[in-house]
């Protein structure tokens, strides 16, 4: 009889192990959502003072989250579509600041603006191109993806999607709460991740939930 209870935990701890692993391997490959990152954006231009009620909205870049068999993850950027909607920000941004020299300037003498600018010696691609330099395209990207890539390595355990620098770095104790269906991955509320996750805009607004990226 003992040797048939032993036999029987047996059964159920391999059965357990491979279970795990089968939710592991369902983890793996590419998973996607829209990041918001309008309040990251308006938070940019305050700091580089570009001048002017700029209010951003919209500013939504598709994100992927992608893991690999090495135990390995990364979070990071569409990098082409982000790069559009930096052109598009940074066109509405040319667009507001003569918005508000005429309105601030050129209603006082009853002329158009590109007037205003060409008795200054200045004219509209000179003004663009102070805007570009006071806020380079470059910079606003190096910052985004600084504020949004991770990487680093996971472990699946149950629920919990445990994640950190390094494979030595894995803890137990800190871990996202994770939902896995077939096309859907939900992340939430972290426990002892803080400092890991800290200063990442696209965790800032858990619970995530990602869909799994057609193969």
């Amino acid at each position: 009889m003992k040797k048939l209870i032993s036999l029987a935990a047996v059964l159920i701890m391999v059965a357990a192990l491979f279970s795990g692993c089968g939710k592991q391997k369902k983890l793996l490959g590419v998973w996607e959502r829209e990041a918001d990152l309008s309040q990251a954006v308006q938070t940019l231009l305050q700091e580089a003072k570009v001048g002017g009620d700029f209010s951003v909205s919209d500013f939504e870049v598709p994100a992927r989250l992608e893991f690999f068999t090495d135990g390995t993850f990364r979070l990071a950027l569409d990098q082409d579509y982000l790069s559009q909607q930096t052109d598009t920000l940074l066109t509405q941004l040319e667009g507001g600041l003569l918005g508000m020299l005429q309105d601030q300037l050129g209603q006082q003498v009853d002329i158009p603006v590109e007037e205003l600018l060409g008795a200054s010696g200045l004219n509209k691609d000179a003004l663009t191109q102070q805007l570009r330099q006071q806020f380079p395209k470059e910079n606003l990207l190096e910052q985004l993806n600084n504020s949004t890539t991770l990487s680093g390595t996971y472990k699946l355990k149950g629920d919990k999607l445990l994640l950190a620098k390094d494979k030595d770095s894995l803890d137990k104790n800190c871990y996202l709460l994770c939902a896995l269906e077939k096309t859907t991955l939900t992340l939430q509320e972290p426990t002892g991740l803080e400092g890991f996750l800290e200063g990442n805009e696209i965790f800032k607004s858990l619970p995530l939930q990602f869909s799994k990226a057609a193969s």
